[in-house]
């Protein structure tokens, strides 16, 4: 999981953002890297990096994922499915960082946390992926 800081946006709400879309019990757990960039016009920019590391956590993590998105979201990730899953069996969600602030789920492609997330194999549709979390 990644996300993207620029100069203006506070560190702190930012890391509230991310622990937000963790569940409960993984939101303390969680361990963040950060770089230092610089951005097009030479402003700072601070990468956040985390991964999900224990066993079956991956699966815990994307049923409360999808559980919590909003019924049009669910809507247009299953619409959308193939364009979120690769032939390398990696799933991409871009989720709103101000929803996730606010403890809320909500797709998002302007400025969003990235979630990349290596699967065991290559899902079909969201309800198949789901079914054999």
């Amino acid at each position: 999981m990644s996300l993207l800081i620029h100069a203006t946006e506070d560190l702190g709400k930012v890391l509230k953002a991310l622990q937000n879309i963790f569940p409960a019990n993984y939101a303390e757990k969680i361990e963040v890297t950060t770089r230092e960039l610089q951005g097009y016009y030479k402003n700072p920019i601070t990468l956040l990096e985390t991964c999900i590391k224990e066993r079956g956590g991956i699966a815990v993590f994307l049923k409360e994922l999808f559980q919590r998105l909003e019924a049009e979201d669910r809507a247009v990730l299953s619409s959308e499915f193939g364009m979120h899953v690769d032939s390398k069996a990696f799933l991409y969600i871009r989720l709103d960082k101000q929803e996730a602030f606010c403890n809320r789920i909500k797709l998002c492609f302007i400025d969003p946390i990235h979630i990349q997330v290596k699967l065991n194999y290559i899902p079909r549709t969201l309800e198949e992926l789901e079914a054999n979390l």
